[in-house]
């Protein structure tokens, strides 16, 4: 027998990903499967009903440029160009921060330990999406990025 335990979304552009976890966030159908589903109140029936075996959710986006409709690998003399706006620092604040941040609703107090949070419990905004537990990199996520997100992860 296989079970799944997670989805991973691979080698894509960060901006994907983030569009599909939006997705995720606003269909409460796939929260009972979720390990960790967004923490939205007007859902919260929802989310009573989980099943056997919930997933995770992985994200590992590459630092490749869009590709054009028109380009081949038969055409082309040169390899895919890597974007210039996707610095380690970059890739942690705008994409893996919102991807990971907040899944339980519990921000760290730094007196108290742990300490409900009604600011970064999700609210249907989709400011912050939440919920990946796997993260990660692709083709030109390099070191530098991993040893980043790893420092940052490390401090929540």
């Amino acid at each position: 027998r296989i079970e799944l335990i997670g989805v991973l979304f691979n080698c894509c552009e960060p901006e994907s990903i983030t569009k599909v976890l939006k997705e995720i966030q606003l269909n409460p159908q796939i929260h009972s499967h979720l390990h960790h589903p967004p923490k939205i109140p007007y859902l919260t029936q929802t989310l009573k009903t989980k099943i056997a075996t919930p997933v995770y959710l992985g994200a590992y986006s590459n630092r490749l440029t869009p590709i054009d409709p028109k380009w081949s690998i038969e055409s082309s003399d040169d390899a895919q160009a890597m974007r210039k706006d996707l610095s380690p620092g970059q890739y942690w604040e705008g994409h893996v921060r919102l991807w990971h941040n907040h899944h339980t609703g519990v921000e760290t107090d730094d007196a108290c330990g742990a300490a409900e949070s009604e600011s970064h419990v999700h609210t249907g905004d989709l400011g912050e999406i939440g919920g990946v537990q796997l993260i990660g990199g692709c083709c030109a996520i390099g070191p530098g990025h991993i040893s980043v997100l790893k420092e940052r992860l490390n401090e929540n």
